[in-house]
């Protein structure tokens, strides 16, 4: 299974220990479990931030409203609360737990991937 994430942050901060974003969740087609399209909403709340470590960490929550491309499954919400590792702010980590709504279902799931780039809040100009 193959998923893609795209988020814009709204808080965007070296000064704040939170990041607020808004973006859209792909995942590619699978009978196993409920994928499809989600526009979502995720906040972080970062536990170990600063300039001086080349990573951060931290745990977020994401809720959106998933379009199922299953056939055999409704459209539902989705809520992921995960701990989120990122090092060198371009390789990251996500282990976490999706629930979704109204089947009352669970999954957990660990996301390894390239991007995410919030440690580029630390990024200094001279």
């Amino acid at each position: 299974m193959m998923q893609v994430s795209l988020n814009y942050p709204f808080v965007l901060s070296a000064y704040r220990p939170f990041e607020f974003m808004v973006g859209i969740d792909y995942t590619t087609k699978n009978r196993e479990v409920s994928s499809g399209l989600v526009p979502q909403a995720t906040l972080h709340y970062y536990l170990i931030d600063d300039s001086s470590n080349n990573f951060l960490l931290g745990v977020g929550t994401g809720a959106g409203y998933m379009f199922d491309f299953n056939t055999n499954r409704n459209n539902q919400i989705r809520i992921n609360p995960h701990l989120y590792f990122e090092y060198g702010t371009i390789l990251n980590l996500r282990v976490g737990y999706d629930v979704m709504f109204p089947n009352k279902r669970g999954y957990p799931f660990l996301s390894i991937g390239l991007g995410g780039f919030h440690g580029i809040r630390h990024l200094k100009w001279m």
